[in-house]
């Protein structure tokens, strides 16, 4: 059975997915812009509409950890 995914160019939304603890399986370097995908839920979509809302609210440092965590990713190809 193939796993469900979420994704996503949006690198903003990415962190803030990959800090709300949703596991990144994937960045495709392929495209013109990279393509995020995440392991789906029940739940993602209404944390992103919170996001655009300003109702979600993140520890900063955790945002900022996970910026780098995912800039590494990209340019260290993990």
């Amino acid at each position: 059975m193939k796993m469900k995914t979420f994704s996503t160019t949006d690198f903003q939304i990415c962190v803030v997915l990959s800090a709300m603890g949703y596991k990144l399986i994937e960045i495709d370097k392929s495209q013109p812009r990279f393509v995020f995908h995440f392991e789906d839920n029940s739940q993602i979509q209404n944390h992103i509409d919170k996001f655009y809302s300003g109702e979600l609210s993140l520890d900063p440092r955790l945002v900022l950890m996970h910026t780098k965590l995912i800039k590494d990713r990209i340019h260290g190809g993990f």
